[in-house]
């Protein structure tokens, strides 16, 4: 298990160091890197024991979340992926397949996807869905497409999408074996060129019923937000750490002029953690104050990141400007951080102000 310090660790004993930088650059991938983390346990940790979990805290999946980042954001963002997912099936309790799919996600056989970025920005009010889904007796019907979806292992995935039939959304669940799904070849991405990016294509899909996740789109989106958001934290404190830790390990010279500004990054770690613990603390309880907390949170520690890692390019000098370092790449890394995930920036005001339709997300009361 990932553990060290408040967060930030090294997963050179986790997984093998040619991996965490071949998912960086693309000669390795997802299908390589799930079976080591599952394999230790990591993706069972914050899950209930009778989902078969390890029980824990649901802050201890944040700390695994910064552990990973801390080493390779890469690495990171495709195990925050694969967590989402779970976290979708465990909120929804009433999805049939998904609850038949949580042994291979949880043990890293099945690729999990997260394609719910479109419907959070569509409820906001910034763009419009891409996806139909029209609930017809026993089935759902899916149409569609999305340009941009991480950890779509060929063959071997599982992704959560949001369609509507022009009144209501509804949250599926969609196999790629299923026909009709099409994914597309990977794209060019700087710096995940292993994380199985692609488009993908929804053409006149048509799952069982079993495989929805929640027939109140805005409601379940509500319940899984809080903890979507905590992971996402997670990758960018992992950075911010690690840059601390590079900080900590620089020449006496470095490390003296820079004293002061070190020690003001470790406070402000400290305090993150702080507010992350209290903020897990009360993600089951909602409401626009505890979301404006935690996307205020999500924002704040995106903009730690840079500026811890500028601070790391102070400490290193020329060496840090060498292609191949941790250094040079945690600069890209903070830099394209924030298109990793959902525009938390842009939808703050809105998802702060939305409150759910009434209804009810599947298997809750």
């Amino acid at each position: 298990m990932v553990t060290a310090g408040r967060g930030a660790s090294t997963i050179s004993t986790v997984i093998e160091p040619a991996l965490v930088a071949g998912l960086d650059d693309g000669t390795s991938t997802v299908a390589e890197l799930h079976p080591q983390l599952a394999g230790r346990g990591l993706y069972r940790i914050g899950v209930a024991h009778e989902l078969g979990g390890d029980g824990a805290p649901f802050i201890h999946a944040v700390r695994m979340m910064a552990g990973l980042a801390s080493e390779s954001l890469a690495v990171g963002f495709a195990a925050w992926c694969q967590r989402s997912c779970i976290h979708y099936i465990v909120e929804s309790q009433g999805c049939l397949a998904g609850r038949e799919l949580l042994p291979r996600l949880l043990d890293g056989s099945l690729a999990g996807a997260t394609g719910l970025s479109n419907a959070m920005k569509h409820l906001a009010g910034f763009e419009p869905l891409r996806t139909t889904a029209a609930l017809q007796g026993d089935e759902v019907h899916l149409e569609g497409s999305l340009p941009w979806i991480s950890n779509l292992q060929p063959g071997r995935f599982v992704v959560a999408i949001v369609g509507s039939n022009g009144e209501h959304c509804t949250v599926v669940l969609v196999p790629s074996t299923a026909a009709g799904v099409l994914r597309r070849p990977d794209l060019p991405l700087c710096g995940l060129l292993g994380t199985a990016t692609a488009p993908l294509e929804l053409r006149a899909v048509t799952l069982d019923r079993r495989w929805v996740l929640s027939e109140d789109g805005r409601g379940f989106l509500a319940a899984v937000r809080p903890g979507f958001l905590l992971l996402q934290c997670g990758l960018a404190l992992g950075l911010a750490e690690r840059a601390h830790a590079e900080l900590e390990a620089a020449n006496p010279i470095s490390k003296r002029v820079l004293a002061d500004r070190t020690a003001a990054l470790s406070r402000l770690l400290r305090r993150s953690w702080t507010r992350i613990a209290e903020l897990c603390e009360g993600a089951g309880s909602g409401g626009p104050r505890q979301l404006r907390r935690l996307v205020q949170l999500r924002i704040d520690l995106v903009r730690l990141a840079g500026d811890a890692v500028r601070l790391e390019v102070e400490a290193m000098g020329g060496s840090g400007f060498m292609s191949h370092s941790g250094t040079a790449r945690r600069v890209r890394e903070a830099a394209f951080l924030p298109a990793l995930t959902p525009t938390v920036v842009q939808l703050k005001d809105q998802l702060c102000a939305t409150r759910p339709q009434a209804g009810k997300v599947a298997g809750r009361p």
